[in-house]
């Protein structure tokens, strides 16, 4: 039992350090929606354990990200990526 807390801990402290690091690259309309969109699949039951442990989930939804195109006209800067060598 102590290992699987001690899994549960490492998932906690990793997805604290991805959302952090997230944040730092979205908007606060974009944090806005991705925090809600990540609060509302936690509270979902997800089909597993107790009775009805073998329903299959649903499909997951993703939060709706906005299309380059429609940052780029919101005034967004450009930026290029190109592959580390």
């Amino acid at each position: 039992m102590d290992a699987l807390r001690g899994l549960g801990d490492e998932l906690t402290q990793r997805q604290k350090t991805f959302d952090d690091t997230l944040k730092t690259f979205l908007g606060k309309d974009q944090w806005k929606r991705y925090d809600k969109w990540r609060s509302d699949e936690r509270k979902r039951p997800n089909g597993s354990g107790g009775s009805g442990g073998d329903k299959v989930p649903a499909a997951r939804s993703r939060p709706e990200w906005p299309s380059v195109s429609a940052v780029t006209a919101a005034g967004a800067r450009r930026v290029r990526l190109s592959p580390v060598s």
